[in-house]
C-alpha cells in the first residue's frame, strides 16, 4: 500500500551553509489541557527558516505555542514519517502528536533570555551605561569589576547557553558541494553540525543570528524580538512604528495642553 501523497521518505537532512537539519513535521495544532496537540499533514526543512530561534523565542503565551507549534511543529517530537494505519479500514490518516506547553514556554523563556542578555552585551560594548547598569545586576557582579570584564562574562555566559542547547546536535562530515550533486569536489570535505529536533535547530538559528552582521534588537513598542533590517529600524513592523508614532503624538499633545493650562506654580493662568 503506497503512503499518501507528500510522506517524507526515511529521515531525510536538508543543509544550508554547512548546517543540517531532518525533515520535520508540522500541522494544524491546538490546546488540549496542559498539552499542545498537532495533526501531521506536511514536512518541510526547518534549517530554511532563518528566524526560527527568534520566533520562538516570541513565544509568551498558549495560544502563541500553539501557533508556532502550527507554522513549525513540536520541538521535541516531530520526526518520522507522521501517518498510521486504521486497522479497521486499513488506510492511513495523519498522526496526532503532543507535548506539554510548559516545556515549549520553558525553551522559549531561555531562549528569550539568551538573546535580551546579547543584546545588552552589544549596546554595553557601544557605550550604553543603562544596559552596562542592567548587565551588573542581572549578573549580580561586583561593582568593582570594569565595564570589558562584565560584557566577558556576559558573553561567556550567552556563548555556554548557546553551546549547552545544541549539545545533543552532532558533527557531520560531507562531500563539499553536498546540496548540489552537479557541484561537488572530489576529495573535499567539510564538517558541519546536524540538529536532531526542532529544538536544536531554534538554538543554532539564533546562534547564527546573533553571529550576523544584522543584529537582533527588540521592538520598542511591543517587545518582540526581530532582526535588523535598517540601522535606524527601531521597530519589528510598521504597525508598530506608527502605533508609536501616535502615541507620542498623544502624549506630546497632552503635555502642551497642560503646559497651557498651568503656570509656573501649577495654577491655572489668567487670560485678558
Amino acid at each position: 500500500m503506497a503512503l499518501p501523497k507528500g510522506t517524507p521518505k526515511g529521515s531525510q537532512a536538508a543543509l544550508v551553509g554547512g548546517y543540517f537539519t531532518r525533515q520535520w513535521l508540522r500541522g494544524p495544532a491546538w490546546l488540549d489541557g496542559d498539552m499542545v496537540v498537532m495533526t501531521c499533514t506536511s514536512t518541510y526543512a526547518p534549517i530554511n527558516e532563518p528566524t526560527l530561534g527568534i520566533e520562538l523565542a516570541n513565544v509568551h503565551t498558549s495560544d502563541d505555542a500553539a501557533n508556532f507549534v502550527t507554522r513549525f511543529g513540536l520541538l521535541r517530537s516531530s520526526s518520522g514519517l507522521g501517518w498510521k494505519v486504521e486497522t479497521v479500514k486499513g488506510l492511513y490518516r495523519p498522526e496526532e502528536k503532543r507535548e506539554p506547553i510548559a516545556d515549549i514556554l520553558s525553551a522559549a523563556t531561555e531562549l528569550r533570555s539568551i538573546a535580551q542578555t546579547a543584546i545588552l552585551v552589544r549596546k554595553g560594548a557601544g557605550g550604553d551605561e543603562p544596559s552596562m547598569d542592567h548587565l551588573r545586576s542581572e549578573l549580580q557582579l561586583a561593582d568593582s569589576l570594569s565595564d570589558r570584564s562584565i560584557l566577558l562574562h556576559a558573553s561567556a555566559n550567552v556563548a555556554s547557553m548557546l553551546s549547552g542547547g545544541l549539545a545533543s546536535a552532532t558533527p557531520k562530515v560531507y562531500l563539499r558541494g553536498f546540496a548540489d550533486s552537479a557541484i561537488q569536489v572530489v576529495g573535499m570535505w567539510s564538517v558541519g553540525i546536524e540538529a536532531e529536533t526542532l529544538l536544536e535547530t531554534c538554538y543554532l538559528s539564533l546562534t547564527l543570528a546573533l553571529s550576523d552582521e544584522h543584529p537582533v534588537e527588540i521592538c520598542g513598542e511591543c517587545g518582540r524580538l526581530f532582526v535588523i533590517e535598517d540601522p535606524r529600524q527601531k521597530f519589528c513592523t510598521p504597525a508598530c512604528a506608527s502605533r508609536n508614532r501616535f502615541k507620542r503624538f498623544k502624549e506630546s499633545k497632552a503635555t502642551k495642553v497642560k503646559t497651557k493650562k498651568g503656570g509656573r506654580d501649577g495654577k491655572k493662568t489668567r487670560t485678558r
